[in-house]
């Protein structure tokens, strides 16, 4: 049985081996993209059985024929096995996470490119090589005279050529429904290597829920939430998106549209279209204070947002699959970690622990069950000191320095009406900035209240400026001021090598603040007005070891600030300071794919390229192409006669 199929199996591979061979290793290629289910697998096992299926044919019949293999058939396999290798090694060779600082400039990115080179020259060479093979297979075989040869040899090359354009450009196609990036004209905005090494490593399941005003007609304009521009960027979102599953199974893609989606205010709560959603399940047992997932939310309403989607998505996808982590509290000097009876009093902050946990943090304080004033436990990946009373022993001073030698994050809210200023803190990160207790009033109809959407760009900043500014609420605060005083002699400040702490004004009051000393909510002769510092944060300019956050008030943290009546975004504002606490070194210093103009500018020195490829280089290739044909099939009818 097989004797009689061979011969026939054998004159199919001889004519029509470059179309077996091509279709397989295409199909190899795309399904290897698709390896997270069992179509995938399928046709991936299939691909390499037929691709071993074509020299075991030909080897077999040279054997059973008593003939050596032709050396032609040689060079091709062997061209098809260095594409297929060197394109899975370039797939698997990625930078590693200490390398993503320098992306463009390293190595293993001038590797992957020659590589990409070497896998294009190569399938190229085999699909030539091995079409002219089959042709001059197909002719020598074929029954007629010298000149019904000819002609035929010229209709197989034309249906040749046209038959190769739909596969290649189906294989084009069916990446295109995983990756657009595949496509040789990706979006213009796509994510660089080094987000995609970071987006690679997330090791959990997460879903990524893209809201997006994706075919929508609304007869009341006025109903939908959506902002204009987001319209017009709507698709750039959609493309950037649809690589994450492509990039990394494990983030699981869904679009939905919050103006048409009824049931999104029930999964979601308050939601708008331009939100990615990461959420991550919790595993092990959930409480009931807790919810069953981690959040993370990026924003993007308009085209200058664009610009830092790539890093917020990298952020997310990082803080949502992390586990979880210890926030604690310093609860013996009056903080507000514990209201006695009153949780949602004005001054509780059981809203922002609400928050946290949201966050995937397990909050607890730090008091004297667990030995404070004393070393802070190890798994402490923050420490919050929120608003004390009384001022903080000096064991408890010592134990927070020591902490922050560590590289211990610290984010601290000054009260006000205490006595503890946290000037030792301040002093610690080699600040000049001190408190200054104030009535500070930006609105009449507020006194004491200042109301701001005065902020410098920063980390923690970046979420407030979304889609136009947008307010803070700042009650029970005072100021920062520069103090004159010199630094005493002796201080013990924070240094990481010969590197300090670099200090960031990010939130202030407007301009129009008023120190507002008899609390009538209007300017008196005797009374100042300006633009004061209210927010301070602290890092090392590598983005490594410890971090401050300290603010000169306590009240927007609280019930009071968080629900105060007016459009503001305190809860943002306190979950992006935590995040800038504990945001990767590698997050920090990514750093965001160029992104090149839209337009191309016809130069001289590109119209020269043009003509060079297209008149000279291109007319040459193909000529070149075409005589090697007609000499490899006249060597081979002469080797024949």
């Amino acid at each position: 049985m097989v004797s009689r199929l061979l011969p026939i199996v054998s004159d199919v591979y001889a004519k029509a081996g470059v179309w077996i061979q091509t279709a397989a290793s295409l199909t190899l290629f795309v399904s290897s993209s698709f390896l997270d289910g069992v179509t995938g697998w399928i046709f991936f096992v299939l691909s390499i059985l037929v691709l071993i299926s074509d020299p075991l044919v030909i080897v077999s019949e040279s054997r059973r024929r008593n003939i050596p293999v032709q050396s032609g058939y040689v060079w091709s396999v062997g061209l098809l096995v260095l594409a297929i290798v060197v394109y899975f090694v370039r797939t698997k060779m990625n930078l590693t996470l200490d390398t993503i600082g320098d992306a463009d400039d390293s190595w293993l990115t001038r590797l992957r490119r020659l590589m990409l080179a070497v896998f294009f020259l190569a399938y190229v060479g085999f699909f030539v090589y091995r079409l002219f093979i089959c042709l001059g297979e197909g002719v020598a075989r074929a029954p007629g005279a010298a000149d019904v040869k000819r002609r035929a040899v010229l209709q197989k090359s034309l249906i040749s050529i046209f038959a190769a354009l739909p596969m290649f450009v189906l294989a084009n196609y069916l990446p295109q429904l995983r990756n657009p990036s595949v496509d040789l004209t990706p979006g213009f905005y796509s994510f660089g290597e080094a987000s995609r090494t970071i987006l690679k490593s997330i090791p959990a399941d997460v879903q990524v829920t893209v809201f997006l005003p994706d075919q929508q007609a609304m007869k009341d304009a006025s109903a939908s939430k959506t902002q204009p521009e987001l319209f017009r960027i709507s698709e750039d979102i959609r493309v950037m998106a649809e690589q994450l599953p492509v990039i990394n199974s494990k983030l699981k893609l869904t679009f939905k549209n919050a103006d048409l989606d009824l049931a999104a205010a029930q999964d979601f709560g308050s939601v708008n279209n331009g939100t990615f959603v990461f959420r991550v399940l919790k595993t092990g047992v959930v409480t009931g204070t807790d919810k069953p997932y981690i959040e993370r939310r990026v924003y993007v309403f308009n085209e200058s947002d664009m610009e830092r989607l790539e890093r917020e998505v990298v952020r997310a996808a990082i803080q949502v699959s992390t586990p979880e982590r210890s926030v604690y509290f310093t609860a013996s000097n009056g903080e507000r970690w514990e209201m006695g009876g009153r949780g949602r009093s004005p001054g509780a902050i059981e809203s922002l622990k609400d928050a946290l946990r949201f966050m995937n943090y397990q909050l607890k304080p730090l008091d004297t069950q667990n030995k404070w004033p004393g070393p802070i436990p190890d798994d402490a990946a923050v420490v919050i000191i929120a608003g004390p009373q009384v001022p903080l022993a000096p064991e408890a001073r010592t134990a927070i320095a020591d902490y922050m030698r560590k590289g211990g994050k610290v984010l601290a809210a000054i009260d006000p009406a205490g006595t503890e200023d946290l000037t030792w803190l301040l002093e610690l990160a080699d600040s000049r900035f001190r408190l200054k207790r104030a009535t500070l009033t930006s609105e009449p109809m507020w006194p004491g209240v200042p109301v701001t959407d005065s902020l410098e760009s920063h980390r923690i900043t970046e979420n407030l400026t979304l889609a136009g500014r947008a307010f803070i609420v700042f009650p029970e605060s005072g100021y920062f001021a520069e103090s004159l005083q010199p630094t005493l002699p002796g201080t013990v400040i924070l240094q990481q090598g010969d590197q300090k702490l670099k200090q960031s004004v990010f939130l202030y009051t407007k301009f129009n603040t008023i120190l507002d000393t008899n609390r009538n909510g209007k300017k008196d002769v005797t009374e100042e007005q300006g633009r004061y510092p209210l927010g301070l944060a602290f890092e090392y300019p590598d983005h490594t070891g410890a971090r401050l956050v300290i603010f000169s008030g306590i009240g927007w943290m609280t019930e009071l600030g968080l629900r105060f009546p007016i459009d503001q975004r305190n809860i943002i504002m306190a979950q992006d300071s935590i995040s800038f606490l504990l945001e990767s070194p590698l997050a920090a210093g990514l750093i965001p794919e160029q992104r090149k103009s839209r337009s191309i500018p016809v130069t001289d020195s590109l119209k020269f390229k043009n003509i060079l490829l297209g008149m000279i280089l291109f007319p040459l290739a193909t000529g070149a192409l075409t005589g090697f044909g007609v000499w490899f099939y006249r060597k081979r009818r002469a080797a024949r006669q």
